[in-house]
């Protein structure tokens, strides 16, 4: 058992034998309570930590309370865990489960990075998630998307388009009537005429 594993044992030996929670047993109100109980403790916890240091730009003083710094987001890490034991799972599996998914969301937050990450246009036009989040199930092709969130279809040229955008054939601005305007790749359609436009000629582009 390495020692990830062995610290969720103990914390749920602990909240088991010394405060009676029976993650398996929960009932789902029960967890969603346990959830918020754990949450605030542990944003409380985290101002703890904070007060430790001399953060405040306006003060002279420049500190980090070293062991009472640790020892504050040490009681982090007790509320943290609490929230991954009451899914009720084995906490070994918890633990392999947390490393895989800790690994691959680094590796794509360093492919973010990589490929110049702008926090808009990965994220889904309906609910707002990353589209790059193996949780999530929103998907976007070119202009094209689909929200599962919201179950809705997406269309990210009239999302994000300005206000002076105008359709070329009814020359109405193109979120007025939800036109879609034609690519290279795509018909597009005149939602005040409820007309098919041709895909654009690529000689025809600027």
């Amino acid at each position: 058992m390495d020692t990830f594993s062995r610290m969720l044992k103990l914390q749920e030996q602990l909240q088991t034998e010394s405060f009676g929670y029976n993650f398996q047993r929960m009932l789902p109100a029960d967890r969603i309570q346990y959830i918020k109980d754990m949450k605030l403790a542990l944003e409380a916890e985290l101002q703890e930590a904070l007060d430790e240091v001399g953060w405040k730009p306006w003060a002279a003083t420049r500190f980090i309370n070293r062991e009472a710094y640790l020892g504050e987001l040490v009681d982090v890490l007790h509320f943290w865990m609490n929230m991954i034991l009451v899914l009720g799972d084995d906490p070994e599996e918890l633990a392999s489960e947390i490393f895989t998914r800790y690994c691959l969301k680094n590796h794509i937050n360093e492919r973010r990075q990589r490929e110049g990450y702008d926090d808009v246009s990965t994220k889904c036009g309906g609910c707002g998630r990353a589209l790059d989040d193996v949780a999530v199930q929103c998907t976007r092709t070119g202009d094209q998307g689909y929200c599962a969130e919201t179950n809705s279809d997406i269309n990210y040229l009239t999302r994000w388009v300005t206000q002076s955008m105008i359709c070329e054939h009814c020359r109405y601005t193109i979120n007025e009537h939800g036109c879609v305007p034609a690519t290279i790749e795509r018909w597009g359609h005149c939602g005040a005429d409820q007309r098919q436009l041709p895909p654009i000629k690529p000689h025809a582009i600027q």
